[in-house]
């Protein structure tokens, strides 16, 4: 068995009107959705729904107890999501997870704005972080592409 490596995605929060309760309940509550979003909604779907995608295995392994909201002021939050990959991922590899797990968070965005909540995520994090437990190699390598990266998502 493969000890999973980790792709931590740090963003800013918005809330576009005030939380109906109290703002603690918010951060909390907020948590909590995106633990059963991740492992109970989107696998009970994935399972009986027609599905196209290739591919969504990233979808459910958001580590809940790794991941972390706080208040930075009114109505703006850093939120830390920890995501999870089974093996450790060369340098092409964990830039690539990079862009599936903010391809998530783009959805999770549509999702908050077709049902009408509102909170959004920036577009982009503010910080990338890859940590892997398995590696010796946890240099906290730059996962931004590079000019010569050009051709890693064609």
């Amino acid at each position: 068995m493969s000890t999973p490596s980790f792709m931590f995605l740090e963003y800013k929060l918005k809330l576009l009107s005030l939380p109906k309760r109290d703002i603690k309940e918010f951060e909390e509550h907020f948590m909590v959705f995106i633990q059963n979003f991740c492992e109970v909604l989107l696998p009970e779907m994935e399972d009986y729904f027609p599905n196209n995608a290739l591919n969504n295995t990233y979808w459910s392994n958001i580590y809940y107890d790794w991941s972390e909201i706080e208040r930075l002021e009114n109505n703006v939050y850093r939120v830390k999501l920890a995501f999870a990959h089974d093996f450790t991922l060369s340098k092409r590899g964990k830039k690539k997870f990079a862009e599936e797990c903010k391809d998530f968070v783009r959805r999770l965005n549509k999702f908050f704005e077709i049902f009408e909540f509102d909170v959004r995520f920036e577009d982009e994090p503010f910080n990338i972080e890859y940590y892997d437990p398995g590696s010796e190699d946890n240099d906290d390598e730059d996962l931004f592409l590079y000019d010569d990266d050009d051709d890693l998502f064609r």
